[in-house]
């Protein structure tokens, strides 16, 4: 969507996470080819941790877990547990 259509959903919500726009898909494209749902997890440099293409209450939960390991209140789970993608 446009900034301007971006910005007023996000007035309208009351949102305050940060929201990326790339209204020229200069890196959309580079990892989808349609606009569908996609939640990204990113470490501070920019690398992909964990992503999910939809917004289910499952995909909340571990959404929320991802953000508690990477802000540290959580251990990491072992590594047999990772789903890869």
């Amino acid at each position: 969507d446009a900034p301007e259509v971006v910005e007023e959903q996000i007035t309208l919500t009351g949102a305050t996470i940060p929201v990326l726009l790339d209204p020229e898909e200069k890196y959309f494209s580079k990892v989808a080819t349609e606009r569908i749902s996609r939640t990204y997890l990113l470490d501070p440099t920019g690398k992909v941790l964990w992503l999910d293409v939809d917004y289910s209450q499952g995909t909340q939960r571990a959404l929320q877990k991802g953000l508690a390991v990477l802000l540290g209140e959580q251990a990491a789970p072992p590594a047999e547990e990772y789903v890869p993608f």
